[in-house]
């Protein structure tokens, strides 16, 4: 009885000890990440329209009239983005829009926010790139970037338009609040 014991204890141990060879097999497939950053010196102040970082733009009233028909867009209004007091070791800027609430339409477009059912939408533009509508739906890395001078200084202009998401547009408020996001170089 007392060998049979002896051999369920050395059973045992034998097992436990092919255990630690799979965990040592096991050990030997894993590796290092390294994450690399950089910090950066104070970014640029940042003004849309010259009102500060935060900046309204007013589009014109359109008439259901002039914006019927799918595609259809109307009254583009300009806005600028611009920065100054950028370090010395800025030397451009990219810049990403996105919605500040909700979702962009299926055009890419901001959606309407205002309870009425317009069925117009608000479309972004980039202007320096040969009036470019800006798919908020889509990677924009490939968007606009501009230069900051020597004294810290850069601008970019962008249109916003009305855009007809139906044949028959309603008659309503349109209302949309855009993100964005400049990535300095």
């Amino acid at each position: 009885m007392k060998l049979r014991k002896l051999y369920m204890v050395m059973f045992a141990c034998a097992i436990v000890s092919l255990s630690g060879i799979n965990t040592a097999n096991a050990a030997t497939d894993k590796g290092t990440i390294k994450f690399d950053g950089e910090v950066i010196a104070s970014t640029c102040d940042v003004s849309v329209d010259a009102t500060g970082p935060t900046g309204t733009v007013t589009l014109d009233k359109v008439s259901t009239e002039t914006i019927a028909g799918v595609g259809t867009t109307a009254k583009p209004k300009p806005f600028t983005i611009s920065v100054s007091s950028c370090a010395p070791s800025a030397t451009g800027i990219g810049v990403n829009f996105g919605v500040a609430t909700g979702t962009p339409d299926t055009n890419g477009n901001l959606a309407n926010e205002d309870a009425t059912p317009t069925k117009v939408s608000l479309q972004l533009v980039d202007v320096a790139k040969s009036n470019t509508a800006i798919d908020l739906n889509a990677d924009q890395s490939g968007g606009s970037k501009f230069d900051i001078d020597a004294s810290g200084k850069g601008s970019l202009e962008y249109v916003v338009q009305y855009y007809s998401n139906d044949a028959a547009p309603a008659v309503g408020k349109v209302t949309a609040n855009a993100t964005y996001e400049l990535s300095y170089q």
